[in-house]
């Protein structure tokens, strides 16, 4: 069973891929003659892909074409690319102010993941690998995620997620965490202490798109003795300063 789907999406992929590089529309018999695949398997594979927008009827002759949902795909992509490209040197400037290590992190799977970091050079730091997959629930850097998701994805998460307690600080009663969220939205940016990593504080900020959707979080974190009430007011404006200029290089080239 595990094969013949993989079958299948291999074929799915290798029907895209036939669209993207002819001009004309085809139809199913001509793809299925190009791929060496039964047209019978063919029309289901299309019709899947139309069902998802992937692929487009034309003309009642029966001719596709690539369809524009293909777009959203091809612009997350640019989206991510152009995410690390900007944030990086502002990630390398605000880690050297700031002495303290630097993330910049993404939704994925309803998780938030680090794709990029600048560790800071003092002795005693956060570490903090790429790839790292953390809760959205826990800590500045998943709740600035969280908090400026859509209302109702939001909703599901904090509800339908356990919200399991990973130190004492961790917040796990939904109401408590949605007020939390609201604070965030409010304020613009997201602030924990011990709540995924004891003894570890943080800041975030989002970074947004040109249609003010979130596309990911830059957040400072240290350790809690250099992260006291005197210096959180200035990382605070430092990070969303840099955010906000990272969100502005990002709007003007997605519009050009």
């Amino acid at each position: 069973m595990r094969k013949m789907k993989n079958e299948t999406l291999t074929k799915g992929l290798e029907l895209l891929f036939l669209l993207s590089r002819y001009q004309t529309p085809l139809m199913v018999s001509e793809m299925a003659q190009i791929l060496k695949v039964p047209a019978s398997t063919l029309y289901r594979i299309v019709r899947t892909l139309n069902n998802y927008g992937l692929v487009e009827r034309i003309d009642s002759a029966g001719r596709y074409k690539l369809g524009y949902r293909n777009l959203v795909l091809a612009r997350g992509v640019e989206e991510q690319d152009l995410l690390i490209k900007f944030a990086l040197p502002e990630m390398k400037t605000l880690a050297d102010i700031a002495e303290e290590t630097v993330l910049l992190t993404t939704v994925m799977h309803d998780k938030s993941i680090c794709i990029e970091r600048v560790e800071s050079n003092t002795p005693i730091k956060l570490t903090s690998e790429k790839g790292r997959i953390m809760p959205l629930y826990a800590g500045a850097s998943g709740k600035i995620l969280l908090a400026f998701l859509p209302a109702k994805e939001r909703h599901r998460l904090i509800y339908l997620t356990p919200l399991k307690p990973l130190t004492p600080k961790t917040i796990t009663e939904p109401k408590k965490l949605e007020e939390n969220l609201e604070n965030i939205r409010k304020n613009g940016y997201a602030y924990s202490n011990s709540e995924m990593n004891v003894g570890v504080v943080a800041v975030a900020a989002p970074i947004f798109d040109d249609r003010k959707k979130i596309i990911g979080g830059l957040t400072i974190a240290g350790p809690e003795q250099r992260m006291g009430e005197k210096r959180l007011p200035l990382l605070i404006t430092m990070v969303k300063n840099s955010a906000d200029r990272i969100s502005s290089l990002i709007i003007s080239n997605l519009k050009v």
